[in-house]
Parts: structure tokens; C-alpha cells; sequence
């Protein structure tokens, strides 16, 4: 008979669970993703537009919000323009 090195039952690690992060998925304008676009994929300027600077803020209080409901674990669900800035590594 062949040992095995795994850990008996009443040893074992639990299982990690996975946390998500949701999406309320609401359509997105082609001028909602090309600004999502140039918001991640650009610096941050002094003359942009304000939408944009609004954006930006919005991204960065999204993200905040989403880091602490993750650590209490809980499952943040975020508007489909910030999931997916979230999916890109805004």
C-alpha cells in the first residue's frame, strides 16, 4: 500500500472562500468607456475636463470603498462604469 502525504481530515487546512466583486450590469455608452479608456490609460492633468476629473474621483472613492468591504468580507456591488475601471487596474 502506498502512503500518501496528505493531511487527514481532522488536520486538514478549511477551505479559503473567495470574495467577489459584483456588477450592477448597467448598459455603458460608447462615451462612458472611451472616457473610462483615457482616465486609466492617461495622467492626470490640471486642464482636463471636469467629467473627467469627476470620473477620476468616483474611481478613487469606488476603490477605497471596495478595498474596505473586502476586508470585512463583504461582497461589493459597484456600477458597471466602476467594475469595470476596477477590471482594468484603476
Amino acid at each position: 500500500m502506498e502512503k500518501r502525504n496528505t493531511l487527514p481530515f481532522s488536520r486538514a487546512l478549511p477551505p479559503s472562500p473567495s470574495i467577489k466583486v459584483y456588477s450592477d450590469n448597467n448598459d455603458l455608452t460608447l462615451h462612458d468607456l472611451f472616457l473610462l479608456d483615457y482616465a486609466v490609460s492617461n495622467p492626470e492633468q490640471l486642464n482636463e475636463p471636469k467629467e473627467l476629473k469627476v470620473l477620476r474621483a468616483q474611481m478613487k472613492s469606488y476603490q477605497l470603498a471596495t478595498d474596505h468591504l473586502l476586508q470585512e468580507k463583504l461582497c461589493p456591488i459597484l456600477p458597471a462604469l466602476h467594475f469595470e475601471a476596477l477590471k482594468k487596474g484603476a
